[in-house]
């Protein structure tokens, strides 16, 4: 499988070079059997979003939520994915709910940080991408924001205008292995 969520790993991937810490998946990918490794990654990953618009002091796409790592067994690509959500503040005062789908991968050159904002936002032509060392292995601490910005969500900016498109945003995050 490949496309916007990254590409399948095999077991092995994220064990041998230093840009995936050394560390073992928590789970094998082709089985879905738990790691028997000493110091394996976890199976969850905690996330914050931090989003900075280009304009105005529009509050959206600030959040937190959980990562699982799942395997093909589970409908998962052998990589930590959820969904984050919370609500957006236009410049009326009034809200919206959004959501950002994350994927969270070891790859060859480093972690592949991926999302996808629900509509009616989109980021970049296919959603964001980041390619990333660690900042620390253990434990585990990603930290870095996507080049891609979150732009066309509607908002309406006065009560007698039409929506229009609000702010773009810059979406940055931080991945880290919880205690």
């Amino acid at each position: 499988m490949t496309g916007l969520f990254g590409r399948i790993h095999n077991k092995n991937c994220c064990c041998g070079g230093p840009v995936c810490c050394d560390r073992p998946l928590p789970l094998d990918c082709y089985t879905g059997e738990a790691s028997t490794e000493p110091n394996a990654l976890p199976l969850t990953l905690d996330v914050v979003l931090t989003a900075t618009p280009d304009s105005g002091s529009y509050t959206c796409f600030n959040g937190s939520g959980t990562l699982t790592f799942k395997t093909a067994i589970d409908g998962g690509v052998c990589c930590w994915e959820g969904t984050i959500t919370g609500t957006c503040v236009d410049c009326n005062g009034a809200s919206f709910n959004w959501s950002v789908e994350m994927v969270t991968c070891c790859g060859a050159s480093g972690w592949i940080v991926t999302s996808h904002p629900g509509l009616p936002c989109v980021q970049g032509d296919h959603g964001g991408d980041s390619t990333i060392a660690a900042t620390t292995c253990d434990p585990v601490l990603l930290e870095g924001c996507f080049t891609e910005l979150i732009v066309g969500c509607v908002v309406a900016c006065t009560l007698t205008m039409p929506p229009t498109s609000g702010p773009t945003y810059t979406l940055c995050f931080q991945i880290s292995e919880g205690p």
